[in-house]
């Protein structure tokens, strides 16, 4: 399982990410893929979450709800529009 199928099951937290990122990069766990890949990620998800980690919350809600990044983070930015007065 990825990471990100671990956080939509519960038995990860997000903030654990670094946890899994050093499994890797040690070889204690999926080095047969690349890293974006063993966290659950597309590849543009990845580089986006390099540049702006606190994303990640809303990568997971993309593969949980079956959405795309995008329509995610527009869901976010709507619900913190303010009406006009």
């Amino acid at each position: 399982m990825t990471f990100v199928e671990l956080c939509i099951e519960g038995h990860a937290r997000e903030d654990e990410i670094d946890s899994f990122i050093e499994a890797w990069h040690e070889g204690r766990a999926g080095t047969q893929v690349e890293l974006h890949d063993y966290l659950g990620m597309t590849w543009s998800e990845y580089q986006r979450w390099a540049i702006s980690p606190a994303i990640l919350p809303h990568v997971v809600s993309a593969h949980k709800f079956g959405t795309s990044l995008e329509y995610q983070l527009a869901q976010q930015a709507n619900e913190n529009v303010m009406p006009h007065a």
